[in-house]
Parts: C-alpha cells; sequence; structure tokens
C-alpha cells in the first residue's frame, strides 16, 4: 500500500522511535500519512471511522475535556461499556495529556468508590444506564468528580468545535492510563502506564499477528 504521495507505507514503527512517542505523536502521524484508511468499524456509525476523522474527534473532545478538566496530568474516569464513545474517549483523553482511569464495572461499589478518591478523578463520564449507580457511588465520596452521562453509541460532545491544540503534547514517559486491580483480597491498586507502555504493548501485538 503507498500514500498519497506514491511512497510505500510502514505501518510498523521501530521500536527505538517508540521511545519517543506519544499516542498523540502517533494519531497525528497516523492522519498525515494514511488520513482516508479506515481505523475503527462499529456498529456506532454508518461508515468506517477514517484516521484523519480520529485526530479531529481527539481535538474535539479535547477541547470539551478543557471545559471540565482544565489541566493535563488531571485524571479522567470512565464508567462505560465497550463500544464507539469509550474509545474516542480513551484515546482523547490520553491524546489531551490527561490521565485516562476506566472503571472495572464488575467491581464493587466500595472498591469504585475507593479507585475514584486514590486516583483524585476530577471528572466521572458515565453511560445513562449505569447513571444511577454511579450518583449513588459519588454520594459515599467527599469531593468526588464532575458527573457527565455519554451515550455509549454516539460520538462524544459533538457540540464543541475543534480547536488548535492549546496543551502541550505529552511525553512519552507521561502516564496516559491509570488501571486498577479488582481489591478482591485487599484495596485497590493503581498501575500507572506511560504512553511508551502502551505504545510498546501496541506494538507487541501488532508483531506477533
Amino acid at each position: 500500500m503507498t500514500s498519497e504521495a506514491g511512497k510505500p507505507i510502514n505501518f510498523l514503527i521501530d521500536r527505538k522511535d517508540i521511545l519517543d512517542f506519544s499516542l498523540k505523536n502517533l494519531i497525528d502521524l497516523r492522519a498525515r500519512e494514511i488520513s482516508e484508511l479506515p481505523f475503527l468499524l462499529t456498529p456506532g456509525l454508518d461508515r468506517p471511522l477514517e484516521f484523519h476523522s480520529l485526530k479531529d474527534h481527539c481535538l474535539r473532545i479535547s477541547a470539551a475535556l478543557r471545559t471540565f478538566v482544565p489541566e493535563p496530568g488531571q485524571t479522567v474516569s470512565t464508567m462505560m461499556p465497550n463500544g464507539l464513545a469509550s474509545t474516542l474517549l480513551l484515546l482523547s483523553v490520553i491524546y489531551s495529556g490527561r490521565i485516562l482511569c476506566p472503571l472495572n464495572l464488575a467491581a464493587g461499589d466500595v472498591q469504585l468508590a475507593y479507585v475514584l478518591e486514590h486516583s483524585e478523578s476530577s471528572l466521572l463520564m458515565v453511560a445513562p444506564e449505569l447513571r444511577q449507580r454511579a450518583q449513588a457511588i459519588l454520594d459515599g465520596i467527599s469531593g468526588g468528580p464532575e458527573l457527565i452521562e455519554i451515550e455509549p453509541e454516539e460520538v462524544p460532545f459533538t457540540s464543541f468545535k475543534e480547536e488548535i491544540e492549546k496543551d502541550a503534547t505529552p511525553g512519552a514517559s507521561d502516564t496516559g492510563l491509570l488501571m486498577y486491580t479488582s481489591g478482591t483480597t485487599g484495596k485497590p491498586k493503581g498501575v500507572m502506564l506511560s504512553h511508551q507502555n502502551l505504545l510498546s504493548g501496541g506494538l507487541n501485538a501488532m508483531e506477533s499477528h
């Protein structure tokens, strides 16, 4: 396969280059190199989502996040099933330099309350069918995150406009994802994954298939 300029596209990135990449760097690169190629197929869209559209969504959602979570490095939690919205939110939160903390829906409410407090989440995005549960959890937290509702199979924050990037580009060593253990034998423990960790994991999956 070739790019618009007629040059072969290298879908694999050398491991030594991964050390210098953030997720934002990679999305921006793919939006330039292979802008019209499909990135995502999902029942929530009537056509494939191309790489240039992915970047547009990331820019718009990043602009929305600045309204609720002003500073890069702050934690944003999600309480949602897998789907279009959770995919775009995952990538966009990390793209914006914030830290994503996806809540495990199978965990108990006590564990989820602890995670929200321990992670110092500033915002919780929740699917409508989980709002009542989420609100009950937040009612037991002092100074918990702001709660907003997101439809799981719709593109989030469509009322916001894409903006020129106002946040500094995150570095490869910056934390992008915060995952917690189940807490079955004690309190849940947080595991911080950097942009480099995430991209290296993706590269491992590509190389093994």
